[in-house]
């Protein structure tokens, strides 16, 4: 693609006159584009300047992905999707990744749509995925002076203790898969009626569950055994969902909250 190409775009022309009156719209000799039947002429520098914030986006985080342990021995990218046959991204991949593969499919626009399909038909092609987020539940840990924030400091039973704590059940970029269960095992308060908040955080290891990088994502509630001592977590990692379920060990009942696995 030649940088000093106009770009031309495809129009209606009564759309267009029909836009620039409904949004009040001046032509602005500045603006380098003109209109001439079916067609939109803009000068190739406005339309990368419009682009560039798109493709150093997309390149940057391409870069922080392929930088992982995980992804230490990928050689090759497709580029897939409508916006994969632009030349400027695909120029900006090879110029950002020249030690890569780059491979474009010739129906890259809907090669996406395509694996939809055959991902209804058949689920089971897809085994693992990476998390994108960490995932937890609010916890409580001895209150350690210098380390926690005194905001956070809660006195059960006369023993210091630091609440809300972020405690993870998963990572954030780590492989899990399909069918991959979690269980973690905490202790309760005395109390009948248990309340648990699901976390997800784009921090791998946030402190607290109010942190900006945190967001909660489900509740659970349930009622508990007069004798429970301790609720049992569970993660279970399937096709297209996260299913949580809490567990008092005391009656041996059960909730569940279904999850997108984003």
């Amino acid at each position: 693609m030649n940088s000093k190409d106009p770009v031309i775009f495809r129009i209606n022309q009564k759309v267009f006159d029909k836009l620039l009156v409904d949004k009040g719209a001046i032509a602005n000799d500045s603006i380098s584009f003109r209109i001439g039947h079916d067609e939109l002429v803009i000068d190739a520098k406005l339309v990368h300047g419009r682009f560039n914030e798109v493709v150093r986006s997309i390149v940057s985080t391409l870069k922080e992905v392929i930088e992982r342990e995980e992804a230490k021995q990928v050689t090759t990218i497709l580029l897939v999707g409508g916006f994969g046959k632009c030349e400027l991204i695909q120029a900006a991949m090879k110029a950002n990744f020249p030690n890569h593969r780059l491979i474009i499919p010739d129906e890259a626009g809907t090669a996406v749509l395509q694996g939809a399909v055959i991902y209804g038909h058949d689920p089971s092609i897809i085994s693992s995925r990476v998390t994108r987020f960490t995932y937890g539940v609010s916890g409580i840990v001895p209150f350690a002076d210098g380390k926690h924030n005194e905001t956070k400091r809660v006195e059960r039973d006369g023993k210091q203790y630091c609440k809300e704590i972020f405690s993870p059940i998963q990572p954030k970029n780590k492989i899990v898969y399909r069918g991959t269960s979690i269980q973690k095992r905490f202790p309760i308060n005395k109390s009948n009626v248990l309340k648990t908040s699901i976390y997800a955080s784009t921090e791998k290891y946030p402190m607290y569950v109010d942190d900006s990088s945190c967001k909660k994502v489900a509740t659970i509630e349930m009622a508990l055994h007069s004798t429970s001592h301790y609720i049992d977590i569970e993660f279970y990692f399937g096709d297209t969902e996260i299913i949580v379920k809490a567990t008092d060990e005391g009656n041996n009942c059960t909730v569940e909250t279904h999850l997108t696995f984003e």
